[in-house]
């Protein structure tokens, strides 16, 4: 999940999002449910919106996931 948030006025912006880091071992077909909290720390309003990005392995060596983006060319276990 990525998350942006962006200040509503001149003023620096300062979140709190617990936990830092998330792993799952799914196996194919199975649901997982999680919450994280997000904290605005800062003395200023924040509006803060989130995505979640459906991936797979990219293939190479690298160990990077390929994002899928592409919302008209799902594949069978696609965010939906």
């Amino acid at each position: 999940m990525a998350v942006t948030a962006t200040p509503t006025n001149d003023q620096g912006l300062a979140l709190e999002i617990a936990p830092p880091v998330v792993n799952f071992a799914v196996e194919p077909g199975e649901t997982i449910d999680s919450e994280i909290a997000i904290r605005d720390v800062s003395t200023s309003p924040l509006l803060v919106t989130s995505e979640i990005n459906d991936f797979t392995a990219s293939g190479d060596e690298d160990g990077n996931p390929k994002v899928l983006t592409d919302a008209t060319d799902p594949t069978p276990s696609s965010i939906g």
